[in-house]
């Protein structure tokens, strides 16, 4: 995703509940007890995210749009017209395609964005575990 790599669009992602839920969703995936294979978490990882972009309503997706829109001039002044040009497509694609997450490159690298700003937010906040108990200790006889 080359716009995600130009410094105007550093600071860009879905941020609020719909990225927070998903977050402790991932958290939840990643220190699951259940023996899941890790196909399974991927999949309810990807599940989280694709929540998000649900979430965006006609309101939001047109903000995005309105953002992208307003850079094309920036872009094009710096001549970075090929950028402009992606900038342009991706307003689009928010107005018109139904699946952001699966369908939108953009659109998907600003929600795993968000999720992974909200999911590191976590991490930092949760207390941190209790100290396990050494490998070859039994879990019936306690000392």
């Amino acid at each position: 995703m080359e716009l995600l790599r130009a410094p105007y669009f550093s600071n860009w992602a879905v941020l609020g509940e719909p990225a927070e839920e998903a977050a402790r969703g991932v958290r939840a995936a990643e220190t699951s007890d259940l023996l899941v294979d890790d196909e399974q978490r991927k999949k309810q990882i990807d599940e989280s995210m694709a929540n998000v972009a649900g979430s965006l309503d006609g309101a939001a997706r047109g903000r995005f749009a309105a953002r992208l829109r307003s850079m094309v001039p920036v872009l094009s002044a710096c001549g970075l017209d090929a950028d402009a040009l992606r900038a342009t497509a991706a307003a689009e694609g928010f107005e018109q395609i139904e699946d952001l997450y699966a369908d939108h490159p953009l659109a998907r690298a600003l929600i795993q964005r968000g999720v992974m700003a909200a999911y590191q937010h976590h991490r930092e906040q949760d207390p941190p575990e209790p100290d396990a108990p050494p490998a070859d200790a039994s879990p019936i006889i306690q000392p």
